[in-house]
């Protein structure tokens, strides 16, 4: 007896799980990047005005562009 019509395979799982993380780092980079920077000062964190937090941000922000370009373009070449 089946329970649902939806067919979700391995890759497919995979894809949606990078893009989520993708989105998530994409958006919560910016977010530490100017609390890094001293721009973003509500409430009391150690996050804010440490430098250390603008790489952070920044890196996070770039690995989650990357891992949507690369779940995307998986999809896009495996159409094909």
């Amino acid at each position: 007896m089946e329970y649902g019509a939806v067919n979700c395979d391995e890759e497919s799982t995979m894809k949606i799980a990078l893009r989520v993380i993708g989105v998530l780092l994409l958006l919560m980079g910016p977010i530490w990047f100017l609390q890094g920077a001293n721009v973003l000062t509500a409430g009391n964190s150690p996050m804010i005005g440490d430098p250390r937090w603008e790489l952070y941000g920044g890196l996070a922000a770039l690995i989650g562009a990357a891992l949507l370009v690369f779940s995307w373009r998986k999809t896009s070449s495996s159409r094909r």
